[in-house]
């Protein structure tokens, strides 16, 4: 962690000395990190952060903070972030730069009509699985105008790597045994409107979310989506969330491109996994352009206040993928279940969620809520 600790004194460096002078603070963890489709990372991370007021809705006016984990299966992840909600007046920035392996990605082919053959992944285990490997960078910057409403600029520049696994695979067979090599720089512009109560364990409000990106992938494309989210507390202790988004894009998108749904402050897989839809695995659903929407029910078991809780979870998914397609809502993918989350302190949530889809029953770690 030599490094990170360079980090952390070049990126003080560059701060008002007031703020340099707030009651900054580091800490070390071991750490558990959700990983495609295997067991979770297991991973040490580091924080140096400086924690917010009570009533803020983030934890932490600002935090440079560093991790890196490994798998049993040979996967691995390294990155290091630096965010800083409250650290100047009306902005906000997310700096990060993160290199992870993924060595049992899903990869089914493109398109909403893919098939699951389960006898068929029996007997070749990495036949619906792929490698890929990322290494990326990405800095955004975030304004508020007036209110709720806020703007953000972020710019992100990437490199993936797909390699078929031993055996016979799906992407073996789309890829004739290669593996394929991608570069992507991308400028992203969002408006969002922000009610939520808090950020890290949100009770009531709205999150809306509209933008666009133009990028260098493939030949060149563009992307616009919308995020929404909508959260309600009939009673002390319980939560309704509600979810839709989607993303159009236009061009020749490259393949990663096809698996990634990118927002505001936030990196997600586009439709499958404990983020999307957690009826299907990381990786289920890959295409052009795509539409989801989520609802949570989520109730306190147990509530100790600002020490932590265990959480009842009843929830619903249902999405799909456009491939050189015309917008439809027919033939969606459903996934539905329940589980439990526990909340340790304010803010730190893990979900164990039990779920099914049309393709059978499957259990899904998370850290942090879904939306």
């Amino acid at each position: 962690m030599k490094h990170f600790g360079t980090g952390a004194i070049v990126m003080m460096a560059l701060l008002p000395g007031a703020l340099r002078a707030q009651d900054w603070g580091m800490s070390w963890l071991p750490i558990m990190v959700p990983s495609s489709n295997e067991f979770p990372f297991i991973a040490l991370g580091a924080d140096y952060s400086v924690p917010a007021p009570y009533e803020a809705p983030y934890v932490s006016n600002g935090a440079l903070s560093g991790a890196a984990g490994v798998t049993f299966k040979g996967s691995w992840f390294a990155g290091v972030r630096f965010r800083a909600p409250g650290l100047m007046r009306k902005w906000r920035f997310d700096v990060r730069a993160q290199a992870i392996r993924e060595k049992r990605f899903g990869y089914y082919g493109i398109g909403n009509e893919t098939t699951f053959d389960r006898s068929l992944s029996d007997r070749e285990p990495n036949f619906y699985r792929v490698s890929r490997t990322r290494y990326f960078g990405q800095a955004e910057a975030s304004r508020r105008l007036t209110g709720p409403l806020w703007a953000s600029l972020a710019g992100r520049v990437q490199h993936t790597d797909f390699e078929p696994l031993s055996g016979l695979s799906q992407f073996g067979l789309d890829a004739g045994g290669q593996p394929v090599s991608e570069g992507d720089a991308s400028a992203r512009l969002s408006l969002m409107v922000d009610t939520r109560d808090t950020e890290y364990n949100t009770q009531k409000g709205v999150f809306l979310e509209v933008g666009g990106k133009v990028a260098s992938g493939g030949d060149g494309y563009t992307w616009i989506y919308t995020n929404l989210s909508g959260f309600v507390s009939p009673r002390e202790g319980t939560v309704i969330a509600v979810r839709v988004a989607g993303g159009l894009a236009g061009g020749t998108p490259p393949l990663s491109e096809r698996y990634e749904f990118n927002t505001w402050e936030q990196d997600r897989n586009s439709l499958g996994g404990r983020f999307t839809n957690r009826g299907f695995p990381d990786g289920r659903f890959g295409g052009q352009s795509v539409v989801m929407g989520n609802l949570d029910l989520r109730h306190d078991l147990l509530n100790l206040g600002d020490l932590g809780a265990i959480t009842l979870l009843v929830f619903g998914d249902a999405g799909r993928v456009f491939e050189d397609e015309d917008f439809s809502l027919d033939d969606l993918h459903w996934g539905a279940g329940g589980g439990f989350a526990l909340r340790l302190l304010r803010s730190n949530v893990w979900t164990f969620n039990f779920s099914g889809g049309s393709e059978g029953f499957r259990f899904l770690f998370g850290w942090g809520w879904m939306f």
